[in-house]
């Protein structure tokens, strides 16, 4: 058995057999690569499987409703603090322009002296 520092295991490798081959099939693509060309290989790669691609798919997918709803949320909260400015602003100009206010006003001052 071999000690090393830095010694990393490699990794598990399988090999993949097709179980079924049908050399009609191999051979009616092969005439149909000859023929069509380019166009076949565009044709092949839009139907072609890759591993893991639908779960690529839905992780964009989800990331773009997430920015989208983020933005939403962004959207909302800065409208309800517009909001909420206004209304303090109509408030404290309310409370300024009052008669009740002033009452309120002169007791506080006239306390202080």
């Amino acid at each position: 058995m071999k000690f090393g520092l830095f010694h990393t295991p490699k990794p598990r490798q399988f090999e993949y057999r097709p179980r079924f081959y049908d050399p009609v099939q191999e051979e009616r693509e092969a005439r149909k690569r000859q023929l069509l060309g380019d166009d076949y290989k565009d044709a092949e790669q839009e139907g072609e499987y890759k591993p893991g691609q639908y779960i690529r798919q839905m992780r964009i997918r989800r990331g773009i409703i997430a920015d989208r709803e983020k933005k939403q949320r962004r959207h909302r909260r800065s409208l309800r603090s517009i909001i909420m400015l206004a209304l303090l602003a109509a408030f404290a100009w309310w409370l300024m322009t009052t008669d009740f206010s002033n009452t309120v006003w002169a007791v506080f001052f006239s306390g202080a002296q």
